[in-house]
């Protein structure tokens, strides 16, 4: 469905999800993508090398005790 977007696509999600879409290279697909899209994730220090090669403007992180409930 992501993928498949054509002009704009916003993907929230918690640091375990963020995780396996970087270990099945779907960043990297995201990224491929002639769209604007934007990250929101709740990824702390210890994680946030994920995101090196994207720009940081598409990411939003946010803080929260809500950090894998999240769903949409």
């Amino acid at each position: 469905m992501i993928l498949n977007s054509k002009k704009e696509c916003w993907i929230l999600g918690s640091e375990k999800e963020f995780i396996e879409f970087y270990h099945a290279n779907f960043l990297d697909a995201i990224e491929e993508q002639k769209i604007d899209y934007k990250l929101l994730t709740s990824i702390i220090k210890k994680s946030k090398g994920i995101f090196d090669d994207i720009d940081k403007i598409k990411i939003k992180k946010f803080y929260s005790p809500v950090k894998e409930d999240l769903c949409f």
